[in-house]
């Protein structure tokens, strides 16, 4: 809640949001030169099978989208994400990526940056999630341990 009634649920609720993200295995991104961010928002959330994070941005630069996006990829790769693919449809430039973490679980992303009704202005958005696999179902033929 915005300007919430209930200061103490906003700042319970950010640090649950802050927590949860600093579990996603996504740097901070930074911008690039000369750029302006006025607007970031982001979400996640979680269950026993999956777990996911949503980041947009809106980014006014001189640069145009292919080099945006190179800015950012640049940045994930650092960090250990892999490019799978890449392209550009109309005016959406896009990249799939792929990250191994730590402790052994896949991760999948996908940023996307796209032109917006602004001259110079951008919507920047990253995608991230992970499926957990699941255990296999026990057999009477299969030992199984709880």
């Amino acid at each position: 809640m915005v300007g919430g009634l209930y200061p103490s649920c906003d700042r319970l609720q950010e640090a649950l949001t802050q927590e949860f993200s600093q579990a996603i295995p996504l740097p901070e991104l930074t911008s690039p030169p000369n750029a302006q961010v006025p607007q970031v928002s982001g979400s996640g959330g979680g269950s026993g099978v999956s777990r996911d994070w949503r980041s947009i941005a809106i980014i006014e630069t001189s640069l145009n989208n292919q080099a945006l996006l190179d800015h950012y990829l640049l940045q994930l790769e650092q960090a250990g994400w892999r490019q799978q693919v890449n392209g550009t449809t109309d005016q959406t430039t896009w990249s799939s990526l792929t990250l191994q973490d730590e402790g052994g679980q896949r991760w999948q992303g996908l940023l996307s940056i796209n032109p917006d009704a602004e001259p110079n202005t951008y919507v920047a958005s990253i995608i991230v999630f992970s499926i957990v696999s699941p255990r296999p179902t026990p057999t009477l033929n299969t030992p199984y341990n709880l």
